[in-house]
């Protein structure tokens, strides 16, 4: 039985660049799709982008809440409190791919899982009412995929799901891992081989990756996205934890508490580990992955093709739309100006190249001169030590120059989500989302939700904003 309210239609981080590193073209949005009015997967779009085209109307009100009688049941509550062997505390949350119900909606419909109930759901856009449900043998804890009429679903069974998009009839359903049993798990039933990466659909292909456990061998997978068929299948011995994201040659998947892997998109095999602490939040932006919220709060940028780790932001979640990075902090909001900084951090780049390879030079004379008596490694070792000091300096001032490219920076009571929608910034908080001025940082519209808003969709006109008590808001004018 679901409850459902009917209103009467009447609301940090900063950036610290990483000694040593440096930002390439990190923040250039990826080249994707035109930007459609839906939102049919998991932040929009298979580089979860969180950029819808479409504005919304510049009053909302609510409309409906959705309120399903069990809230969310998430895979893993939260970690510990300190990391002893890395000295790292307090710890975040990494794994709260589930801590929600998200949604993916059309102009008509607006679907979810629920890890509460194992089941699938289908509402009424306009109304909030159900209009179909259908169950799975397991939680489904990541949102559902929206494509050509259908509706894709992995679930902690092991399976994934093919439905009508209308009416919820089951098309076809697929296990990557045939035979593997069940065992408690999360205070659940589930397979060995649970789906916990969505199911990314591009270019008639349905990738998702199934696999928990190290000692049962996971399963990276492509079907045809009409039949079901298998186009290709790998064994992977990574434990895939959150949204799979996709370039036009790569796949990238996030590992829960651990850093994400990058599979080569023809065949899945794995092309190298990311550097970082991990996290179940990534953006794809060009040819570069933010990914985070790592132990302390840290967005990673690092260079996909390569696995380089380039730069650290202090933050939760990241927003890029054109020239500028928006960043989400636990009490802070900011914006950069990263055309600027990729300049000034080319610089920088350059310049720290020269200092590593002088004082490994410098190293390497004064031990020389120590054992033997040359008054050419005095000299030598006086002009190095002068020319180390330039540029040294030149670090400092490089550093003192990027750190003006933060255009503005707001204390912000909205940490949990960060979404664009035409010219505004929508960010969730406890018990209230907020619109908020890209230009500024200045908070422009708030309403209460039940909650932490940890998830916010839009399309046709409405914002949705999911939380982690199980409520779905709907906002329209």
């Amino acid at each position: 039985m679901w409850i459902m309210q009917q209103h009467n239609k009447c609301g940090g981080g900063h950036f610290r660049p990483r000694i040593a590193i440096v930002m390439s073209a990190a923040i250039v949005l990826l080249m994707m799709p035109p930007l459609a009015a839906d939102w049919p997967t998991y932040r929009h779009d298979n580089a979860r982008s969180g950029i819808a085209s479409d504005p919304l109307p510049e009053t909302l009100s609510p409309q409906w809440t959705h309120t399903p009688r069990y809230r969310p049941q998430p895979a893993w509550q939260g970690p510990a409190r300190t990391d002893g062997w890395h000295k790292s505390a307090p710890l975040k949350p990494r794994m709260i791919f589930d801590w929600a119900f998200h949604v993916v909606m059309d102009a008509e419909r607006i679907y979810f899982g629920s890890s509460a109930d194992d089941k699938v759901y289908c509402l009424d856009a306009a109304s909030g009412e159900e209009r179909w449900s259908f169950f799975t043998e397991g939680p489904v804890r990541l949102a559902p995929t929206l494509a050509d009429g259908k509706l894709y679903v992995g679930s902690d069974d092991g399976f994934v799901y093919c439905l009508d998009a209308a009416n919820g009839a089951l098309v076809w359903k697929f296990q990557a891992a045939p035979g593997s049993y069940r065992l408690p798990g999360n205070a659940r039933v589930m397979s060995l081989a649970p789906v916990r990466t969505g199911v990314l659909v591009d270019d008639g292909k349905a990738y998702f990756c199934s696999g928990l456990f190290s000692f049962e061998r996971g399963q990276i997978c492509a079907l045809d996205a009409g039949t079901g068929a298998v186009v290709w299948q790998k064994a992977t011995n990574q434990a895939l934890q959150g949204y799979l994201l996709a370039s036009r040659d790569q796949l990238y998947a996030p590992r829960g508490r651990m850093n994400p892997a990058v599979f080569r998109r023809e065949d899945g095999q794995l092309q190298h580990l990311l550097d970082g602490t991990g996290g179940s939040f990534a953006v794809l932006v060009d040819d570069y992955l933010f990914y985070g919220p790592g132990r302390t709060g840290q967005i990673e940028a690092a260079r996909t093709d390569i696995g380089l780790n380039l730069v650290t932001f202090e933050g939760n979640t990241l927003v890029v739309h054109e020239g500028v990075a928006y960043m989400q902090g636990d009490t802070q909001i900011s914006a950069l100006d990263r055309r600027r900084y990729l300049e000034l951090a080319t610089q920088r780049k350059g310049l720290d190249t020269q200092r590593e390879a002088m004082e490994k030079r410098l190293e390497d004379l004064d031990k020389a001169a120590r054992e033997q008596t040359d008054a050419q490694f005095v000299t030598d070792i006086d002009a190095l030590v002068l020319r180390l000091e330039e540029v040294k300096r030149q670090i400092l001032e490089t550093e003192a120059e990027m750190g003006k490219c933060l255009l503005w920076k707001q204390e912000s009571a909205y940490p949990y989500a960060l979404i664009m929608a035409g010219d505004r910034l929508f960010a969730g908080g406890l018990d209230e989302v907020a619109a908020v001025n890209p230009s500024s940082g200045v908070v422009t519209w708030t309403a209460p939700v039940n909650g932490r808003a940890l998830e916010i969709a839009t399309a046709d006109g409405r914002l949705i904003v999911s939380t982690d008590e199980g409520a779905i808001h709907c906002f329209s004018e």
